[in-house]
């Protein structure tokens, strides 16, 4: 009776780390095909949407958590904004450089709401470009 008893236990440790083993190979699998999404991202494709692309993601999420002082002159655009030095060229004011190279209007679009939060008291906006 204990010998059944112990090969009954251990029948079920071995069928627990079995389903274990696929949980976690599951797991991996689901992350390895994520990093592989995100390393995907790491060139764009001259087709590709510009405002999904990695750098897209960085510079927003970026712009999200940089300090702010308030209501500051806004420069809005492509990458020559994100290249321009606003706050050397207009060292007395405030200023935030929300370019971001590669952007299209489809993008300017999608993060403006993320530009009001800042409360600006002016926005400079080079219009980008109207790929899609």
């Amino acid at each position: 009776m204990k010998k059944l008893l112990i090969l009954s236990m251990l029948a079920l440790l071995l069928l627990g780390f079995s389903i274990q083993n696929q949980t976690l190979s599951a797991t991996a699998e689901k992350e390895k095909t994520q990093f592989y999404s995100w390393s995907n991202d790491l060139g764009r494709q001259p087709n590709d949407t510009p405002y999904l692309s990695l750098h897209y993601r960085l510079r927003t999420m970026y712009f999200s958590i940089d300090p702010h002082d308030e209501r500051p002159l806004v420069f809005l655009g492509d990458s020559i904004t994100d290249e321009g030095e606003w706050d050397k060229l207009f060292p007395n004011l405030s200023t935030e450089n929300r370019g971001i190279g590669g952007d299209s209007t489809l993008g300017l679009l999608n993060r403006l709401d993320q530009v009001i939060t800042l409360q600006p008291s002016q926005i400079f906006l080079k219009k980008a470009g109207f790929a899609v």
